[in-house]
């Protein structure tokens, strides 16, 4: 499997500080980031809209520099 080492994400900036730019869907918030360019490039539209709507500023940035802090296995089917 190949690891995601760079995670690109939208950021609003009203200011004073940034948050996370969001979609609010069904299921609730769906963040607008992702693993790869091709994914970030995609939400340029509804981004600008954002922009727009909003009056803030909205940025594209990139993490790098991936760090494990904790690791969650699936609990195996028990059977009774």
């Amino acid at each position: 499997m190949k690891r995601a080492e760079l995670l690109w994400a939208y950021l609003a900036d009203d200011g004073e500080e940034e948050g996370l730019c969001a979609a609010i869907t069904e299921l609730g918030p769906a963040p607008y980031i992702g693993a790869h360019i091709e994914s970030a490039k995609n939400l340029r539209e509804r981004v600008q809209q954002l922009a727009d709507e909003s009056g803030k500023t909205i940025r594209l940035v990139v993490f790098r520099g991936r760090e494990d802090l904790e690791t969650f296995l699936p609990v195996k089917s028990r059977k009774t």
